[in-house]
Protein backbone atom coordinates (compact mmCIF):
# COMPACT_ATOMS: atom_id res chain seq x y z
CA UNK A 1 0.00 0.00 0.00
CA UNK A 2 0.66 3.78 -0.02
CA UNK A 3 3.00 3.25 -3.35
CA UNK A 4 5.21 0.64 -1.95
CA UNK A 5 6.93 -1.64 -5.12
CA UNK A 6 5.93 -5.02 -5.05
CA UNK A 7 7.90 -7.51 -3.36
CA UNK A 8 9.02 -10.91 -5.23
CA UNK A 9 9.11 -14.61 -3.08
CA UNK A 10 10.32 -16.90 -5.97
CA UNK A 11 8.86 -20.40 -5.76
CA UNK A 12 11.57 -22.74 -4.16
CA UNK A 13 12.43 -26.30 -3.47
CA UNK A 14 13.91 -28.78 -1.23
CA UNK A 15 17.42 -29.19 -2.79
CA UNK A 16 18.37 -32.13 -0.47
CA UNK A 17 15.31 -34.20 -1.39
CA UNK A 18 15.49 -33.65 -4.66
CA UNK A 19 18.94 -34.93 -4.61
CA UNK A 20 17.89 -37.44 -2.82
CA UNK A 21 14.72 -38.43 -4.65
CA UNK A 22 17.02 -38.40 -8.01
CA UNK A 23 19.42 -41.10 -6.48
CA UNK A 24 16.89 -43.68 -6.61
CA UNK A 25 16.69 -46.40 -8.97
CA UNK A 26 14.80 -45.68 -12.59
CA UNK A 27 14.56 -47.89 -15.77
CA UNK A 28 13.90 -45.72 -18.74
CA UNK A 29 12.51 -47.19 -22.25
CA UNK A 30 14.94 -46.18 -25.61
CA UNK A 31 18.67 -47.28 -26.04
CA UNK A 32 21.40 -46.82 -23.77
CA UNK A 33 23.51 -44.10 -25.88
CA UNK A 34 20.74 -42.15 -27.11
CA UNK A 35 20.13 -38.27 -26.71
CA UNK A 36 17.30 -37.90 -24.16
CA UNK A 37 15.15 -34.89 -23.52
CA UNK A 38 12.21 -34.67 -21.64
CA UNK A 39 8.88 -32.39 -21.05
CA UNK A 40 7.54 -32.81 -17.69
CA UNK A 41 4.16 -31.16 -16.61
CA UNK A 42 0.41 -31.86 -17.09
CA UNK A 43 -0.44 -32.41 -20.50
CA UNK A 44 -2.76 -29.44 -21.08
CA UNK A 45 -2.79 -26.62 -24.25
CA UNK A 46 -0.71 -24.50 -22.27
CA UNK A 47 2.34 -26.68 -21.97
CA UNK A 48 2.16 -27.05 -25.45
CA UNK A 49 3.05 -30.84 -25.73
CA UNK A 50 2.37 -30.88 -29.31
CA UNK A 51 5.03 -28.52 -30.15
CA UNK A 52 7.93 -30.76 -27.71
CA UNK A 53 6.78 -33.63 -30.07
CA UNK A 54 6.95 -31.35 -33.34
CA UNK A 55 10.77 -30.46 -32.14
CA UNK A 56 12.01 -33.98 -31.38
CA UNK A 57 10.81 -35.23 -34.83
CA UNK A 58 12.59 -32.68 -36.62
CA UNK A 59 15.75 -33.68 -35.35
CA UNK A 60 15.78 -37.27 -35.84
CA UNK A 61 19.61 -37.63 -35.07
CA UNK A 62 21.78 -35.41 -32.73
CA UNK A 63 25.37 -35.00 -32.60
CA UNK A 64 28.02 -38.10 -32.93
CA UNK A 65 24.98 -39.91 -34.45
CA UNK A 66 23.15 -40.40 -31.55
CA UNK A 67 19.41 -40.97 -31.83
CA UNK A 68 17.22 -38.32 -29.70
CA UNK A 69 14.92 -40.01 -27.60
CA UNK A 70 11.93 -37.80 -26.33
CA UNK A 71 10.35 -38.43 -22.71
CA UNK A 72 6.81 -36.94 -21.54
CA UNK A 73 6.43 -37.31 -18.20
CA UNK A 74 3.34 -36.50 -17.18
CA UNK A 75 -0.68 -37.18 -17.72
CA UNK A 76 -3.62 -34.83 -18.97
CA UNK A 77 -6.31 -34.32 -21.74
CA UNK A 78 -3.33 -34.11 -24.22
CA UNK A 79 -1.98 -37.30 -23.57
CA UNK A 80 -4.03 -39.02 -26.42
CA UNK A 81 -2.92 -36.06 -28.83
CA UNK A 82 0.39 -36.60 -27.93
CA UNK A 83 0.10 -40.07 -28.95
CA UNK A 84 -1.43 -39.27 -32.33
CA UNK A 85 0.90 -36.42 -33.05
CA UNK A 86 3.84 -38.72 -32.25
CA UNK A 87 2.36 -41.52 -34.61
CA UNK A 88 1.71 -39.28 -37.73
CA UNK A 89 5.54 -37.64 -37.42
CA UNK A 90 6.75 -40.72 -37.76
CA UNK A 91 8.70 -40.44 -34.24
CA UNK A 92 6.23 -43.52 -32.03
CA UNK A 93 9.26 -45.40 -31.63
CA UNK A 94 11.20 -42.65 -29.81
CA UNK A 95 8.49 -40.88 -28.02
CA UNK A 96 7.65 -42.30 -24.53
CA UNK A 97 4.48 -41.52 -23.19
CA UNK A 98 5.37 -42.22 -19.55
CA UNK A 99 2.68 -40.65 -17.72
CA UNK A 100 2.08 -39.71 -14.20
CA UNK A 101 5.31 -40.88 -12.12
CA UNK A 102 6.68 -39.95 -8.52
CA UNK A 103 10.15 -40.50 -9.39
CA UNK A 104 10.29 -37.52 -11.72
CA UNK A 105 14.05 -36.47 -9.65
CA UNK A 106 15.13 -39.44 -11.08
CA UNK A 107 13.83 -39.35 -14.25
CA UNK A 108 15.12 -36.01 -14.70
CA UNK A 109 18.53 -37.00 -13.45
CA UNK A 110 19.08 -39.45 -16.44
CA UNK A 111 18.01 -36.95 -19.08
CA UNK A 112 20.33 -35.12 -21.06
CA UNK A 113 18.22 -31.93 -21.21
CA UNK A 114 14.43 -30.55 -20.16
CA UNK A 115 12.57 -29.14 -22.51
CA UNK A 116 9.86 -26.36 -21.43
CA UNK A 117 7.48 -25.72 -24.79
CA UNK A 118 4.98 -24.09 -22.64
CA UNK A 119 2.92 -20.79 -24.31
CA UNK A 120 3.40 -19.20 -20.45
CA UNK A 121 4.85 -20.08 -17.29
CA UNK A 122 5.62 -18.69 -14.24
CA UNK A 123 8.56 -20.40 -12.56
CA UNK A 124 8.03 -24.55 -12.75
CA UNK A 125 9.37 -26.89 -9.82
CA UNK A 126 10.43 -29.14 -12.80
CA UNK A 127 12.99 -26.43 -13.65
CA UNK A 128 14.14 -25.63 -10.80
CA UNK A 129 14.44 -29.32 -9.82
CA UNK A 130 16.57 -29.63 -13.09
CA UNK A 131 18.67 -26.99 -11.86
CA UNK A 132 19.32 -28.50 -8.88
CA UNK A 133 20.15 -31.61 -10.38
CA UNK A 134 22.86 -30.25 -13.04
CA UNK A 135 20.05 -30.76 -16.15
CA UNK A 136 20.50 -28.75 -18.97
CA UNK A 137 17.09 -26.78 -19.75
CA UNK A 138 15.75 -25.52 -22.63
CA UNK A 139 12.82 -23.32 -22.49
CA UNK A 140 10.79 -20.96 -24.26
CA UNK A 141 11.46 -17.13 -23.21
CA UNK A 142 7.97 -16.57 -21.38
CA UNK A 143 7.20 -15.58 -17.96
CA UNK A 144 9.38 -16.19 -15.31
CA UNK A 145 11.48 -18.64 -17.01
CA UNK A 146 14.10 -15.74 -18.21
CA UNK A 147 14.52 -14.56 -14.82
CA UNK A 148 15.61 -18.17 -13.61
CA UNK A 149 17.99 -19.28 -16.42
CA UNK A 150 19.80 -16.02 -15.81
CA UNK A 151 18.52 -14.57 -19.30
CA UNK A 152 20.49 -17.70 -21.04
CA UNK A 153 23.37 -17.81 -18.66
CA UNK A 154 22.02 -20.89 -17.12
CA UNK A 155 20.27 -22.62 -19.68
CA UNK A 156 18.92 -22.04 -23.47
CA UNK A 157 16.41 -19.54 -24.24
CA UNK A 158 14.08 -19.74 -26.97
CA UNK A 159 12.48 -17.01 -28.72
CA UNK A 160 10.22 -18.29 -31.04
CA UNK A 161 7.47 -20.61 -30.63
CA UNK A 162 8.21 -22.84 -33.54
CA UNK A 163 9.32 -26.32 -33.02
CA UNK A 164 11.84 -25.99 -35.32
CA UNK A 165 13.48 -23.73 -32.95
CA UNK A 166 13.73 -25.59 -30.31
CA UNK A 167 14.81 -28.40 -32.66
CA UNK A 168 17.79 -26.20 -33.18
CA UNK A 169 18.71 -25.54 -29.65
CA UNK A 170 18.10 -29.30 -29.23
CA UNK A 171 20.37 -29.94 -31.72
CA UNK A 172 22.95 -27.05 -30.86
CA UNK A 173 23.13 -28.14 -27.23
CA UNK A 174 23.90 -32.23 -28.17
CA UNK A 175 26.78 -31.17 -30.37
CA UNK A 176 28.28 -29.17 -26.93
CA UNK A 177 28.19 -32.66 -25.58
CA UNK A 178 29.89 -32.58 -21.96
CA UNK A 179 30.06 -29.08 -22.09
CA UNK A 180 26.56 -28.62 -22.03
CA UNK A 181 26.04 -30.88 -19.07
CA UNK A 182 29.21 -28.88 -17.26
CA UNK A 183 27.88 -25.81 -17.70
CA UNK A 184 24.72 -27.15 -15.91
CA UNK A 185 26.25 -28.81 -13.12
CA UNK A 186 28.38 -25.26 -12.31
CA UNK A 187 24.81 -23.54 -12.18
CA UNK A 188 23.22 -26.25 -10.02
CA UNK A 189 25.42 -24.89 -6.56
CA UNK A 190 23.81 -21.79 -7.26
CA UNK A 191 20.12 -22.73 -7.87
CA UNK A 192 19.92 -24.73 -4.52
CA UNK A 193 21.31 -21.43 -2.65
CA UNK A 194 19.12 -19.46 -4.57
CA UNK A 195 15.97 -21.12 -4.01
CA UNK A 196 16.09 -23.60 -0.95
CA UNK A 197 13.06 -23.93 0.88
CA UNK A 198 15.20 -22.12 4.22
CA UNK A 199 15.92 -18.77 1.98
CA UNK A 200 12.23 -18.81 0.19
CA UNK A 201 10.41 -18.40 3.65
CA UNK A 202 12.73 -16.20 5.28
CA UNK A 203 11.66 -14.22 2.58
CA UNK A 204 7.93 -14.64 3.42
CA UNK A 205 8.38 -14.11 7.02
CA UNK A 206 10.57 -10.79 6.51
CA UNK A 207 7.59 -9.65 4.48
CA UNK A 208 5.09 -10.57 6.79
CA UNK A 209 7.21 -9.02 9.99
CA UNK A 210 7.12 -5.61 7.48
CA UNK A 211 3.28 -5.61 7.47
CA UNK A 212 3.02 -6.59 10.93
CA UNK A 213 5.16 -3.76 11.65
CA UNK A 214 3.78 -1.02 9.54
CA UNK A 215 0.27 -2.16 11.11
CA UNK A 216 1.04 -1.57 14.94
CA UNK A 217 -0.16 1.93 15.98
CA UNK A 218 2.71 3.99 16.90
CA UNK A 219 1.85 4.00 20.30
CA UNK A 220 1.75 0.01 20.56
CA UNK A 221 4.11 -1.57 23.12
CA UNK A 222 4.22 -5.03 21.47
CA UNK A 223 7.29 -5.01 19.65
CA UNK A 224 6.92 -7.21 16.11
CA UNK A 225 10.32 -9.92 15.84
CA UNK A 226 11.39 -11.45 12.86
CA UNK A 227 11.73 -15.49 13.54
Amino acid sequence: SGGRPPRVVENGIDAAAVRAAAAAPVALPGPADAFRVALVGRLVPVKAPERFVAAVAALPVAAAGQPVHGYVIGDGPLTAAVTDVAARAGVADRLHVMGFRDDVPACLRRMDALMVTSEHEGMPTNVLEALVLGVPVIAHAVGGLPAVLGEGRYGVLVRDPDPAAFAAALSTLAAEGGAARRRAVAASGRAAVRYDFARVAAGYARIYSELLREAQPASAATEVREP
